[in-house]
């Protein structure tokens, strides 16, 4: 399937999946529309993600991407914008690295609590790490919103699938 149907295709699939819950006040768009979340966003076909969240007028304050393959490519296409930064970078089997990287983003995420955030921050990275984080393993383009809980504290809010 070419890449331009597949990217109207999902977010075609995307908007009609979410179009219910976003008349809700308590719905993850609303939410968003707040600010103050982290999305993690798995690497992968992200032009409906940016699509929907532009339709949908969510604020993204940052837009932070993995340095690997086409994430930084991926995340630029999606939301205009994209610092790269290697605590996302795929981390293998080192099981070390996976700690210490899992350890970072959860500090930055924590962090985001005592801030003011005007909008969202964007996390573009791989399954693997989201999994680590979260114990979530997502799906390509598939978005996870979290919560900042206090210093190094990460609550799940909502999955949205595109």
């Amino acid at each position: 399937m070419a890449s331009a149907t597949r990217r109207a295709l999902l977010a075609g699939m995307l908007a009609a999946g979410m179009a219910a819950s976003a008349r809700s006040a308590d719905s993850p768009w609303s939410r968003l529309r707040r600010g103050g979340l982290v999305l993690l966003v798995r690497a992968g076909a992200l032009d409906p993600v940016g699509e929907r969240l532009r339709t949908e007028r969510v604020p993204i304050e940052r837009v932070y991407a993995s340095p690997d393959g086409s994430c930084r490519g991926n995340a630029l296409a999606a939301f205009g914008r994209a610092d790269e930064w290697t605590a996302l970078a795929a981390f293998g089997d080192d099981p070390v690295r996976q700690s210490d990287e899992t350890q970072r983003v959860r500090k930055r995420i924590g962090n985001y609590s005592s801030r003011a955030l005007r909008g969202n921050v964007v996390m573009v990275t791989h399954r693997a790490n989201i999994a680590a984080l979260t114990g979530i393993a997502l799906a390509e383009g598939e978005v996870l919103l979290v919560k900042p809980d206090g210093c190094c504290g990460v609550r799940r809010v909502e999955r949205l699938r595109p």
